[in-house]
């Protein structure tokens, strides 16, 4: 009678864990911007020990932290989709949200974007500019491809005629971003092609936090987004 208890037990624990795996948790609409760091940090405490990690594999190169994002929701924030997914392996992750600004405030916050950069004990890493692959200038600060982890994707495009910032990530989500965005956020083709010409498709990607843990960088103009004229 007792090994069937406990084999009942078992098989009740297997299935909750199976139900938490496949549990998704999503937010649409300004008001929740704040959801999207109430799950990061639950997320951190349990995976990360480096700072100011917020989602990712739990690697140092993979970690995502987000330096672009702002950790309260801008004044100028127009549209909001966070997703989380929790994952045997893996937890599964898509944020997508827009800033639309003035005149003044748009020209100044891109004036300071194509500046930016993170300084390491390496030297220099500035986001990649991509011109072509996207419906606006993009810049990105992680493009990877994990195999059958899925990949790995954090961005920020312009939409010069809107004068509208559109922030992108994406951890083995990319469909549920492209159907939960305003925008087509997936490109067609294989960005990283383009900016490593002689590497073959097996490059295992770019990341702006290689060596995170001792860089300097300032993300000052992010103030743009909270100020209008």
């Amino acid at each position: 009678m007792k090994v069937i208890t406990k084999f009942i037990s078992l098989v009740l624990l297997f299935a909750l864990a199976l139900t938490l795996v496949g549990c998704t948790n999503s937010r649409h609409g300004v008001d929740n911007y704040s959801y999207m760091y109430d799950v990061s940090e639950d997320w951190s405490s349990r995976h990360s020990e480096t700072r100011e990690n917020l989602f990712g594999y739990g690697e140092r190169l993979y970690n995502s932290h987000l330096i672009l994002f702002p950790r309260r929701a801008p004044s100028s924030l127009s549209d909001f989709y966070f997703e989380w997914k929790p994952g045997a392996k893996i937890d599964s992750f898509a944020a997508y949200f827009t800033c639309t600004l003035s005149l003044t405030d748009y020209g100044a916050f891109v004036t300071a974007l194509d500046s930016f950069e993170v300084m390491t004990e390496a030297g220099a890493i500035k986001p990649l500019v991509d011109e072509k692959n996207f419906f606006g200038k993009a810049y990105i600060l992680q493009w990877m491809d994990r195999g059958n982890d899925g990949p790995v994707r954090e961005y920020i495009i312009l939409d010069d005629e809107n004068q509208t910032v559109v922030f992108a990530y994406t951890v083995a989500m990319t469909d549920e971003l492209e159907e939960n965005s305003a925008y087509t956020l997936n490109p067609g083709a294989d960005v990283l092609s383009d900016h490593y010409p002689d590497n073959p498709s097996s490059y295992l990607g770019f990341s702006i936090y290689s060596g995170f843990e001792s860089a300097d960088y300032s993300v000052d103009f992010l103030e743009y987004l909270d100020s209008r004229d």
